[in-house]
């Protein structure tokens, strides 16, 4: 395990990708939280990453279905040019975090 003091060493920026999909068209498979807990996990990500890597270090991405209007929704299209984003703006020694609550529908159709 990683102990902070290194963390600080080795990682330039960071970059996270966070979705949650609380609803779908099929209302079977809707969930009440994936959309919230995304929301509150790319919060934490970012809060606590910019006190280890400064603001400008930070770039945090959210796709989810709730109403955050820092939210992208959470397609299949939009997956694809967050991580293509995230592949492009990304140095080696920088960290990638990638939280996907709930999104096994979009992660199926993005691997075929």
């Amino acid at each position: 395990m990683i102990q902070l003091a290194e963390l600080e060493e080795i990682a330039s920026k960071l970059h996270a990708i966070v979705g949650g999909i609380s609803d779908y068209a099929d209302p079977a498979l809707s969930l009440h939280f994936a959309a919230k807990d995304a929301e509150d996990m790319a919060a934490a990500i970012e809060t606590g990453a910019k006190r280890l890597f400064g603001a400008d270090k930070v770039h945090v991405v959210l796709l989810a279905t709730g109403k955050n209007p820092r939210a992208m929704p959470p397609t299949k299209a939009n997956f694809a040019k967050a991580f293509a984003a995230a592949q492009s703006r990304a140095k080696p020694g920088d960290l990638l975090v990638v939280y996907l609550g709930h999104v096994w529908k979009v992660c199926r159709a993005v691997r075929g």
